[in-house]
């Protein structure tokens, strides 16, 4: 009867994503996903098996760039990649993928699947699809209204452990996290760059956790916004990398928890990381006629702080320009109090800023914020349209870093797009 259920929705799946292309709608939809998700989600069991691995991704921040390094790594190796692309990280999305990855037989064309999960689907999607290794990223406070409070999140995790029996592999530097491990008497595979390297209100007092085996990053440098580094494996040098083309110390801990998951050669992954490109947002570099700039999202105050963090080690004593754009839609949250999180007064006393603009449904909060930090800002530098933001980078000579939230960076994407070739959200493999 799953055979059956599985082959029906797949077929409706390709027919409306063939349909969707014809009439330039997209790449697909998420209707079938939806479908099994709300009144179909046993069908979801045909899954297990059916690939060498599942690996499911979660936690409030570096899912999308460890699940892009992962996948790298793995096609390296020549195996064929299932992922969610285009951020669809809730139930349906991820069903929709693997319903679309089906041949006519109900047979996956993919060796492994490697699936971005968002936090509170993680236990209502392994409740069927039991994955062979889960990584937990972090759990760093998020939008107010996200989730409500962290202890939430942890619940959703602990719900997951509770009906998996699945390989862990877990950031180490993050005490609240590990909390979760508290009790069951799991040996997970940990990584870590160092608690110190955390946000300060996200630090805490560290738990002692046995490791299966421990990987780590040291001899850390940024320049250019390139990062060079070595992986350490239970304190033996594992490899060296120099001039990777992501930088900060968030996207250090997506590399270790990607590798940490691989378990590939050397060798491997050093050719995997040469080709990892910034995704969609996340350092991406948008090239204009007279000017490139760098677009990051910041979606809640850890996200911020880090991104500020690797500007400052990028760019100290040199003068920026800097575009923030904060949209409180339900994908950014609607609560933007987080801002007031945000260190900017250390930020702005040690980084030489020239330019500041804000844009978006809340650049006026911004701008509070910013000017209460220091900034010498005043309601000139509101810019009220995302239009007339990107038409000022446009005809700007210089580059400017634009950090935005979720919804405010697709919209600037969107306006930029007619100004210049951007690769589709699929083809950067978010």
């Amino acid at each position: 009867m799953d055979y059956i259920g599985i082959l029906i929705v797949s077929y409706f799946a390709k027919f409306l994503k063939t349909i969707s292309r014809l009439f330039q709608k997209g790449s697909g939809t998420s209707l079938p996903g939806l479908i099994v998700e709300t009144r179909l989600p046993f069908l979801l069991r045909f899954f297990n098996n059916k690939f060498d691995q599942i690996i499911m991704i979660s936690g409030t921040n570096g899912k999308t760039t460890t699940r892009s390094i992962l996948t790298k790594i793995y096609q390296e190796e020549s195996k064929k990649v299932l992922t969610n692309i285009g951020g669809a990280n809730i139930m349906r999305g991820i069903a929709t993928s693997l319903l679309l990855d089906l041949n006519w037989i109900a047979k996956p064309t993919s060796n492994i699947a490697i699936l971005e999960v968002e936090e509170a689907t993680l236990p209502k999607i392994t409740k069927y699809i039991k994955p062979n290794k889960i990584i937990f990223t972090n759990i760093f406070r998020d939008q107010l209204d996200a989730y409500g409070e962290i202890d939430q999140t942890l619940e959703y995790f602990h719900q997951t452990l509770d009906q998996t029996n699945s390989d862990i592999i877990i950031n180490k530097d993050d005490a609240k996290l590990l909390s979760i491990l508290e009790g069951r008497g799991l040996v997970p595979i940990t990584f870590g760059v160092g608690a110190k390297n955390l946000p300060k209100y996200e630090q805490s007092k560290q738990m002692t956790v046995q490791s299966k085996i421990h990987y780590k990053t040291t001899n850390i440098t940024n320049k250019n916004f390139q990062s060079s580094f070595n992986i350490l494996i239970n304190n033996k040098k594992l490899l060296g990398v120099n001039n990777f083309n992501l930088t900060g110390v968030f996207n250090l801990y997506n590399v270790v928890a990607a590798i940490a998951a691989s378990n590939s050669k050397p060798s491997t992954i050093q050719k995997a990381l040469k080709s990892v490109q910034p995704v969609f947002g996340r350092g991406e570099i948008i090239k204009l006629k007279n000017s490139k700039h760098r677009l990051f999202l910041v979606k809640n105050p850890a996200g911020f702080e880090q991104v500020i963090q690797m500007i400052q080690e990028n760019s100290y004593q040199k003068k920026i320009n800097l575009a923030i754009s904060i949209n409180d839609r339900i994908a950014d949250g609607r609560d933007v109090s987080w801002l007031w999180d945000i260190d900017l007064e250390n930020f702005l006393s040690n980084q030489l800023v020239n330019h500041t603009y804000t844009s978006g449904t809340r650049g006026l909060d911004m701008l509070l914020r910013l000017e209460y930090a220091g900034a010498k800002v005043t309601t000139t530098n509101y810019i009220p349209t995302l239009d007339k933001l990107v038409n000022l980078l446009i005809q700007s000579k210089e580059e400017f870093l634009i950090l935005s939230t979720y919804t405010a960076m697709r919209e600037i994407r969107q306006e930029l797009s007619k100004h210049t070739t951007l690769p589709g959200i699929s083809d950067l493999g978010n």
